[in-house]
């Protein structure tokens, strides 16, 4: 049996082109296409799908796991959670029953979710909700001037607390500032070390090597780097800590230009700090924030409001205990964002769908 209904590209996928007369397979592997637009840690894209007749299994990709970020598998856990509400979104949009059992498997921990497809049903589907699926962004550059809607934080709070999480904004100056400021020292401490150096030196690369050589297009998106990918980390390198050959990929993007998410806030007033918590830290919380991150991004998309992620002082738990007394959240702090309004630029390459999605034998 073949799979069929694949895009060359998911970001290009067709609303019409979805298979209202085919299978239950080929509804569901259809869907698949809007699942794997979802953000995911470092763009692992940890995911693979199992599909059988009318139902898929995700899984964790074992050879997407970052042992050194991500030891015990949280934002690999959140990513597939944003995937799901992807699935669940595009379900409802047509008008698809989607049944769920998360952790099916006691004995198997790489399986996440179960999902069987039922009956047509008639939904509540929210259309902009689903049309930001394509057209949401990570955002990897400066904001713009024009602030957010003055209601957007109500419902973005709504959105998160929809799926079960909670989110909470900065607003105190002064806390701001102490907030970025750990968030850069927490990046700093994490760039120290070398096995850290490696692994984002060895994503990035193989990031861009994925794009270049799946999909000429893909790799255009991306970018071609204009300096090496291994070997001497390019002039200027103003950070002692990034002066080796391992960390030349990463280290392309931190030293030339300052473009990560904390250097970038620390002068941009037009975006604000965001944070998403849970009651918990199980992998049912894990996957639950990763659901509720994913509506936030989709609402937030629909007024042409991005986000960028600023993971390190969540990803240290020294450092995650004082994010959570910053933002005055009981529980435990998941991810932190920094949101606003900006360029919409282009999106960042997928896998193809082959290599994610298998036949259930």
């Amino acid at each position: 049996m073949n799979i069929r209904f694949f895009c060359d590209d998911p970001w290009s996928v067709k609303t019409t082109d979805f298979p209202e007369s085919g299978t239950s397979l080929e509804k569901l592997t259809f869907l698949l296409n809007y699942a794997v637009l979802a953000p995911s840690v470092l763009g692992t894209e940890p995911w693979c799908f199992y599909v059988s007749d009318n139902s898929l299994v995700l899984r964790i990709d074992p050879a997407r796991r970052l042992p050194v970020t991500d030891p015990e598998g949280r934002e690999m856990m959140i990513s597939c959670g944003a995937a799901l509400l992807n699935l669940r979104v595009a379900a409802a949009f047509y008008g698809q029953d989607l049944h769920l059992m998360a952790f099916p498997e006691e004995q198997r921990s790489d399986v996440v979710v179960k999902a069987t497809l039922g009956p047509r049903k008639t939904s509540a589907a929210d259309p902009k909700l689903f049309e930001s699926i394509t057209k949401r962004r990570t955002s990897r550059g400066g904001f713009a001037v024009r602030p957010m809607s003055e209601d957007l934080p109500h419902r973005l709070t709504e959105a998160a607390r929809q799926e079960g999480a909670v989110l909470s904004f900065l607003v105190d100056t002064e806390a701001q500032i102490g907030m970025l400021a750990l968030a850069a020292e927490a990046r700093r401490q994490q760039l120290a070390i070398l096995a850290y150096r490696n692994e984002l030196s060895h994503w990035v690369q193989k990031r861009v090597a994925e794009a270049r050589d799946h999909e000429s297009e893909a790799w255009h998106r991306l970018g071609k780097p204009s300096g090496p990918l291994a070997g001497t980390t390019p002039e200027p390198l103003d950070r002692p800590e990034l002066a080796t050959p391992s960390a030349a990929g990463f280290a392309r993007m931190l030293a030339n230009g300052a473009d990560t998410p904390e250097d970038r806030a620390t002068s941009d007033n037009s975006s604000v700090l965001a944070l998403l918590a849970t009651a918990s830290d199980s992998k049912e919380d894990w996957l639950m924030v990763g659901q509720a991150l994913q509506r936030v991004l989709l609402v937030a998309a629909v007024e042409d409001v991005s986000a960028a992620y600023i993971n390190a002082p969540i990803e240290k738990e020294k450092f995650r205990r004082q994010v959570g007394r910053i933002f005055h959240v009981k529980g435990s702090p998941q991810i932190m964002l920094r949101m606003g309004t900006g360029t919409q630029r282009p999106p960042t390459p997928r896998r193809p769908m082959a290599e994610v999605v298998k036949l259930d034998s």
